[in-house]
């Protein structure tokens, strides 16, 4: 787990979005994880395919939960339209799993 500080005083524990995700992969019973490097052209500031797609998916009751890692990406990003449209796509397709 994450730990900030602020002038070497430690403030609670944050929790890193790796751990974050695999936290909720293990809540919503995903028991396949795959991982596809370079899969997404998101970031309009980096040329190519700079976004892995971390997924853990439950073939039961067709759960998936997503990370898009954006490697060398910052904090805040301009984004394409394509990317926008593949966010709003991918909710679409993904409806909440009861």
């Amino acid at each position: 787990m994450g730990q900030h500080s602020v002038n070497s005083h430690f403030i609670s524990p944050i929790l890193l979005v790796e751990e974050n995700i695999k936290n909720w992969a293990e809540y919503s019973n995903c028991n396949e994880m795959t991982m596809t490097k370079k899969a997404k052209d998101l970031v309009m500031r980096i040329s190519g395919k700079e976004t892995t797609v971390i997924s853990y998916k439950n073939a039961n009751n067709k759960c998936v939960v997503e990370l898009w890692k954006v490697n060398g990406g910052i904090h805040y990003e301009q984004y394409s339209k394509e990317a926008k449209e593949s966010v709003v796509d991918w909710i679409l397709d993904h409806p909440k799993v009861e």
